[in-house]
């Protein structure tokens, strides 16, 4: 059994220094007069083709205020290298091998939006895998720090496009062109984000100004707006709607205009609590600001309409003509809210069932409460608790409604982007 294991550890040593003299003997036939500067080409009138598939591999920050995104990307280049071809049968079947791309031609692309200087897709340290046919394939990538211009407009339901253009200026058209294998972004390799999420991504290849090989990237991104709903949006309206109940307070209890002032209070508060959470941007400035301007300027109209309520409860003295007129007017009108009995327009089509002495009960009372309405609504004393009393239900219904009828529709122009 020694000698047994003595004889392959010898076979396996043996074969090693065979497999490393191959690959010695390749790699010096494959690089005798190779010219790394020169495109990979036997004809220099070819063009080279080089495919690219873009991998999204991470989303991994996003500044609104410097209007800049760092992403982690992959690419996978592959071209036929024409110099570097070789038989497998006279180097013991060897079909691929691997070298830094340092050492040997590849393409040099550049980012075109970087955030600082000008970044490179892959660097030189990365290896690359050559094929017996001159098939050259490799898989290289970075964390590109990109300038994307940002619009808040729509926060926290925005969506984002980020234009990322790679360029080779060394050559033109006619001598390489930057060809995707897909028209749209792998994210296969993907991992979630917390606060973004992918939507599309559309790769377009051109030539740059018609000379420069070029290929570009729409990237478009999605706010993940489920915190900002929960922490900004519902707070903020229930606020606003607190204040619909103002009115509703006896207004001798003295509580109004002091849950009227804890309320605009509470909107001051949280408003530098959001200062942080919402993106600051000039240009354009984001829509909730002014939502909650004009919840600010609501809370600041029903405190008033709460001291008009108090002061007008408070008067003394005679009510004026016109305003018991209007209370008269109004309070008859309350009166008036029963249904009438629909009239039949064709007594031959309809048959009108016989009325019970029970019906006649019913409308005889329904009537008599009317007009004992209308006759208490003329013949009482109209005094200012009742004046106040009809200030506080107007004002109550007209500012619920302007207040509800705007909320609804700038959170519907929110979440559909306008």
């Amino acid at each position: 059994m020694n000698i047994m294991w003595i004889l392959c550890v010898i076979v396996m040593v043996l074969r090693s220094f065979q497999v490393e003299g191959n690959m010695s003997r390749l790699y010096t036939h494959m690089t005798n007069g190779y010219n790394k500067l020169l495109l990979p080409v036997t004809d220099h009138q070819t063009q080279v083709n080089v495919s690219i598939r873009p991998f999204l591999v991470s989303i991994n920050s996003f500044d609104e205020i410097k209007s800049e995104i760092a992403l982690t990307w992959l690419f996978s280049l592959e071209w036929t290298e024409e110099r570097m071809s070789w038989n497998p049968v006279e180097f013991n079947n060897i079909t691929s091998f691997v070298l830094p791309a340092s050492e040997i031609w590849y393409p040099r692309i550049l980012l075109q939006q970087s955030a600082g200087s000008i970044q490179e897709v892959g660097t030189s340290e990365h290896s690359l895998r050559i094929f017996h046919n001159g098939t050259v394939h490799w898989l290289t990538g970075n964390v590109f720090e990109i300038v994307c211009s940002v619009d808040v407009t729509f926060f926290p339901f925005d969506k984002q496009m980020c234009n990322i253009s790679l360029i080779y200026p060394a050559y033109g058209l006619s001598e390489l062109v930057l060809a995707p294998v897909s028209s749209i972004v792998d994210i296969t390799m993907l991992a979630k984000n917390s606060q973004w999420a992918f939507i599309k991504g559309n790769i377009f290849s051109n030539g740059y100004d018609g000379q420069t090989p070029y290929l570009k990237i729409e990237l478009h991104l999605g706010r993940r707006n489920e915190f900002y709903v929960v922490y900004i949006i519902i707070p903020v309206t229930l606020l606003g709607a607190i204040n619909n109940f103002v009115f509703l307070l006896p207004a001798n209890s003295g509580e109004r205009s002091s849950v009227a002032i804890t309320v605009f209070l509470s909107f001051v508060v949280y408003f530098e609590i959001m200062n942080t959470t919402i993106p600051q941007s000039s240009s354009p400035v984001a829509y909730i600001y002014y939502y909650l301007m004009f919840l600010l300027m609501y809370s600041c109209i029903v405190f008033f309409f709460c001291i008009m309520a108090l002061r007008i409860h408070d008067r003394k003295g005679s009510v004026s003509s016109c305003l018991q007129k209007l209370v008269q007017w109004y309070r008859k009108r309350s009166c008036c809210q029963r249904k009438r009995p629909v009239s039949q327009s064709d007594d031959s089509l309809v048959k009108i069932p016989p009325v019970s002495e029970e019906n006649d009960d019913t409308k005889q009372h329904d009537t008599r409460y009317q007009s004992d309405c209308k006759k208490k609504s003329e013949e009482s004393e109209i005094t200012w608790s009742d004046v106040g009393d009809l200030f506080d239900e107007v004002s109550a219904k007209t500012l619920n409604l302007i207040f509800w009828a705007f909320s609804i529709s700038t959170l519907v122009q929110l979440y559909n982007n306008g």
